[in-house]
């Protein structure tokens, strides 16, 4: 994993069965927890700039009946973050594998406008026309369809 870092100067995601837990807390019975490969996994991830994402439901995403680990993540970059900074992990029911498979969810939270939208009883109101006027006298920096859709910003 470490060698895409020097790659990657785009926001990224690493997605999967990591096959090692980063906290001894993240594995309930079983063997006693490795920490040398603990603290492998958790330097490779900051030597890569990443970072697990939060996630919901049940803390464990693998299990043998007698031993339970949190072993599938999702692990994203600054720059991921930067571009989409609400995002979880749903840890699924497993059905037919004794890994959880995982719903990642994005949103993104910029402000988007939305389309000029007329409606015909603005015409009728007494100011109308001047706000019209008024606002279409205005300079702005585009023309053509441009300078069009700039005006009715401004309106």
């Amino acid at each position: 994993m470490e060698f895409l870092r020097t790659d990657m100067v785009s926001p990224w995601m690493a997605v999967g069965d990591f096959n090692v837990v980063s906290f001894t807390e993240q594995q309930v019975s079983g063997s006693t927890v490795n920490i040398r490969n603990v603290e492998e996994f958790n330097m490779a991830m900051f030597n890569c700039g990443l970072s697990s994402v939060e996630f919901e439901r049940k803390p464990f995403t693998w299990a043998n009946g007698s031993m339970w680990q949190q072993l599938d993540r999702a692990l994203v970059n600054a720059r991921w973050m930067d571009c989409c900074p609400i995002m979880k992990v749903i840890h699924l029911a497993c059905e037919c594998s004794d890994h959880s498979p995982l719903l990642i969810m994005c949103k993104d939270n910029r402000v988007r406008s939305s389309s000029f939208r007329f409606l015909n009883v603005w015409s009728s109101h007494h100011q109308f026309m001047g706000v019209v006027v008024d606002e279409w006298k205005k300079a702005i920096s585009g023309v053509g369809m441009v300078g069009f859709a700039q005006k009715l910003k401004l309106v």
